[in-house]
């Protein structure tokens, strides 16, 4: 096999992203780190799914056996602040070595939504006859 590519998903059960937070209760915090190894012999892959706590993100590399997967394993570590242990270049690809934070963890504050707040419901003009729809348009906006 060979390996085609690894990522990372957040799963968070709060997000704080503007009014009206829901807090699943059923989610168990956590990433989860994904990878996809395939076949050239007849194309056949199989994805492999690890738990990683919240709390202890990290991983062991999976560099030593397939080299391919360093620039992969230092995206996720860039971008979810997940370490992958034996990793010789857990350094920044796309950041600037001077950015603070981890930008596709549920945690990071976007900017544009503390400014604006989510769109919600999309304000419709109704049919000539129908009765009026209350806007849903953001007085503050």
């Amino acid at each position: 096999p060979f390996f085609s590519w690894l990522s990372a998903i957040d799963w968070a059960s709060r997000v704080e992203v503007g009014e009206g937070v829901s807090e699943p209760d059923s989610l168990q915090e956590r990433y989860e780190v994904i990878c996809r190894l395939s076949s050239v012999v007849d194309a056949r892959g199989a994805h492999f799914i690890a738990t990683v706590p919240k709390d202890e993100a990290w991983i062991d590399s999976l560099v030593p056996v397939f080299g391919g997967a360093e620039w992969h394993e230092r995206e996720a570590h860039e971008m979810f602040g997940i370490d992958f242990r034996g990793n010789p270049n857990l350094t920044h690809l796309y950041l600037p070595d001077s950015f603070e934070g981890h930008p596709l963890r549920k945690s990071y504050p976007l900017l544009s939504r503390e400014v604006k707040p989510w769109p919600g419901t999309v304000d419709v003009e109704g049919m000539p006859g129908e009765e009026a729809r209350p806007s849903t348009e953001n007085p503050e906006a």
